[in-house]
C-alpha cells in the first residue's frame, strides 16, 4: 500500500511537471511571436559571396519612404497653365481695346467703366474658383483684378485727365489695401508679393508737376513697414525678401529719374534699416534670411549715405553704427552666438569704412584693416558665424591685396609696418584656421603656408634692398642671398627643435632656390670675388644643414610632411 501511494504521488508530480512545461512552452512561443517583428526590422546582415540573402517583408528598404514622383499634370495643368494664359488673356483684351479704340467704337469713359467692370468680374471669378478648390487659378484671377484696377486708375489720371493726382494716388492706395486683404483672406503669398510690387509702383503711376521727395520716401517706407509686418506675421519669407528689394529698387529708380534728392533717399534707407533691425531683434523667425537682408541693407545704406552727405556726416554715421552694433554683439555674445556674429559683421564693416574716411595715411589704413580683419576672423571662428568669418576674409583680402602695391623705401616706415603686419597676421590666421577648421581638402593648408613663405621672402627682399640702398650692386645681391639663406637655416633649426617636417623641408628647398638664384641671377652680374664668396657661403651652409639631419634624433624619421 505504501508503494502504491508513492506511485500515485509520483504520477501527480509528473503530471504537474508536464503542465508546467506546457505552460512554459506557451510563454516561450508568445515571446518569440513578439520578438520576431523586431528582428525582422533590424538591418539585414551583409550578404556573403556565394550565399543568397532572403529579405523579410519588414526590411529597411521596405520601410524607407519611396521618392515621390512629380505630378506633371498637376504642375502644368493647374499651376502654370492659368498663370501663363491669364497673361495671354490680358494681352488679347488689350489688343481688342486697341482695335475698338482705333475704330472709334469705345469712348474714353466707356474704357474706364469696362476696366473696372472687368476687374470686378476677375474678382468674382477668382473667389468662385478658390471656393471650388481651384486655388492656383483663383489666385491668378484675383491678382489680375488688382492689376487691372491699378491700370484703369492710371488711365483715368495720366491718359484721360479725368481725376487729378491726389485722388488717383488715394485710389491706388485703396487698391493696394484690397490686394493685401485678398492675400490675408485667401492665405496667398503670391497675392501679397503682387500687392507689394504694385504698391511700390504707385508713385510712378501718378503724374505731379512738383513731386515731393519727402512724400515719396515717406509713402514707400510706411508701405514697406506694413508689408514687412505682414510677412513676419504670416511667415512669408519670399514677401520679406521681395519687399526689401523693391524698396531699394524704387529708391534707385527715383534717383535715376530725378538726378537729385540723394540725401532724402539716404534718410529713407536709414529708416528701412532701422525697421529691419527692430524686426530682427523682436522677431527672428528665419534668422538666416533676415541676417542676409539686414547686412545687404546696411551696405546699401552706406552707399546712399556716402552719396548724399558730406564726409563729417558719413564719419558720424559709421562711428554710430560701430558703437551700436558692437554693443549689440556684446549683449548677444553669450545669449545667441549667430546673432552676435551678425552684429559683429556690421560693426567690423562700419569700423573699416570709418578708418578709410578718417585716416589720411593709406598704408596705415590698410594695416589697421588687416588687424581688424584678423580679430574679426578669430571672433567668427569662435562664434561659428559664417557671415562674420566670410566678411573678415573679404576685409583681409582688401587690406592684403592693397598692401602688395606698396614698396619699401625706408627701413623704418609705415610701409615696413604694413608688410610686417601682413606677414604676421597671415601666419596667425593660418594657425587659427588650422586649429578650428577641417577643410574638405587638407592640402589647402600646404598652399597657404607656401603663400606665406612667398610673402616672407618678398618682404625680406624688399627690406634688404631698402637697407642696402647705399651699397654697391654686388653687395645688394650678396645681401639678399645671405638673407634668404639665413631664413632657410632658421626654418631648418625650427623644424629640428619642434620636430616639424614641413619647416625642415621648406628650409632645404629654400637652400636650393637660393642656389638657383645665385646661378641664374647673381652670377652674370657680380664680380668673380663675390661669386667665390657666394659659393663658399652656400656650400658651407648646405653641408652644415645636411650634417644636422644626421645628428638629429632618431624619431625624426617618423615625422612626415602631413604632421
Amino acid at each position: 500500500m505504501e508503494k502504491d501511494q508513492e506511485f500515485l504521488e509520483l504520477e501527480k508530480r509528473i503530471a504537474s511537471l508536464e503542465q508546467e512545461v506546457t505552460r512554459l512552452k506557451e510563454m516561450f512561443h508568445e515571446k518569440e511571436a513578439i520578438r520576431q517583428p523586431i528582428k525582422n526590422m533590424a538591418p539585414p546582415p551583409p550578404a556573403s559571396s556565394g550565399e543568397t540573402q532572403h529579405k523579410s517583408s519588414l526590411s529597411w528598404e521596405s520601410l524607407a519612404p519611396e521618392p515621390e514622383e512629380t505630378d506633371w499634370e498637376h504642375l502644368i495643368g493647374r499651376i502654370w497653365l492659368p498663370r501663363i494664359f491669364i497673361v495671354v488673356l490680358l494681352l488679347g483684351v488689350i489688343w481688342a481695346f486697341k482695335v475698338s479704340i482705333d475704330k472709334g467704337l469705345i469712348t474714353e469713359p466707356v474704357r474706364v467703366l469696362l476696366g473696372f467692370f472687368a476687374s470686378g468680374a476677375f474678382l468674382w471669378l477668382g473667389d468662385k474658383q478658390v471656393k471650388q478648390q481651384r486655388h492656383a487659378l483663383g489666385q491668378v484671377l484675383l491678382g489680375g483684378a488688382v492689376c487691372l484696377t491699378m491700370l484703369t486708375t492710371f488711365a483715368m489720371h495720366a491718359l484721360y485727365d479725368f481725376i487729378p493726382a491726389l485722388p488717383a494716388f488715394l485710389l491706388n492706395v485703396v487698391w493696394i489695401a484690397g490686394g493685401m486683404y485678398l492675400a490675408y483672406r485667401y492665405r496667398s503669398e503670391a497675392l501679397a508679393i503682387l500687392a507689394s510690387l504694385a504698391g511700390c509702383l504707385v508713385p510712378f503711376l501718378v503724374e505731379s508737376q512738383e513731386p515731393s521727395a519727402w512724400l515719396f520716401v515717406g509713402y514707400e517706407v510706411v508701405l514697406y513697414g506694413g508689408f514687412l509686418y505682414f510677412a513676419l506675421h504670416r511667415q512669408y519669407i519670399m514677401l520679406y525678401l521681395s519687399s526689401s528689394t523693391l524698396l531699394q529698387a524704387a529708391f534707385a529708380a527715383y534717383a535715376i529719374g530725378t538726378l537729385g534728392d540723394i540725401d532724402i533717399l539716404a534718410a529713407g534707407s536709414v529708416a528701412q534699416y532701422a525697421i529691419l533691425l527692430t524686426c530682427f531683434l523682436a522677431h527672428r523667425s528665419y534668422t538666416h534670411s533676415q541676417t542676409g537682408v539686414l547686412f545687404a541693407c546696411f551696405l546699401l545704406t552706406l552707399l546712399w549715405i556716402h552719396g548724399g552727405y558730406d564726409t563729417t556726416s558719413v564719419q558720424w554715421f559709421l562711428l554710430s553704427g560701430f558703437l551700436l552694433h558692437g554693443f549689440l554683439a556684446i549683449y548677444f555674445w553669450k545669449r545667441n552666438t549667430k546673432t552676435a556674429g551678425t552684429f559683429l559683421t556690421v560693426a567690423s564693416f562700419s569700423l573699416a569704412f570709418y578708418f578709410t574716411h578718417t585716416i589720411d595715411n593709406q598704408p596705415l589704413i590698410h594695416l589697421v584693416i588687416l588687424l581688424e580683419a584678423t580679430a574679426a576672423f578669430y571672433a567668427g571662428i569662435r562664434l561659428h558665424s559664417r557671415l562674420l568669418t566670410g566678411s573678415a576674409v573679404v576685409l583681409y583680402l582688401f587690406g592684403s591685396l592693397s598692401a602688395l602695391d606698396y614698396s619699401i623705401e625706408q627701413v623704418i616706415s609705415t610701409e615696413t609696418a604694413l608688410w610686417l603686419g601682413l606677414v604676421i597676421t597671415f601666419y596667425s590666421n593660418i594657425k587659427v584656421a588650422q586649429a578650428h577648421i577641417t577643410p574638405s581638402n587638407p592640402n589647402i593648408f600646404t598652399v597657404l603656408y607656401t603663400m606665406h613663405t612667398a610673402l616672407m621672402l618678398l618682404f625680406l627682399t624688399r627690406e634688404t634692398n631698402a637697407l642696402a640702398e647705399n651699397l654697391s650692386f654686388d653687395m645688394k645681391h650678396l645681401a639678399v642671398s645671405f638673407v634668404w639663406v639665413l631664413y632657410a637655416v632658421i626654418a631648418v633649426l625650427y623644424g629640428m627643435i619642434k620636430k616639424d617636417a614641413r619647416s625642415r623641408l621648406f628650409g632645404v628647398i629654400l637652400i636650393f632656390v637660393t642656389l638657383l638664384k645665385v646661378i641664374f641671377i647673381d652670377l652674370p652680374n657680380v664680380s668673380l670675388l663675390f661669386r667665390a664668396i657666394l659659393f663658399i657661403v652656400l656650400g658651407g651652409i648646405g653641408i652644415a644643414i645636411s650634417r644636422l639631419f644626421y645628428t638629429g634624433d632618431k624619431d625624426k624619421k617618423q615625422n612626415t610632411i602631413s604632421e
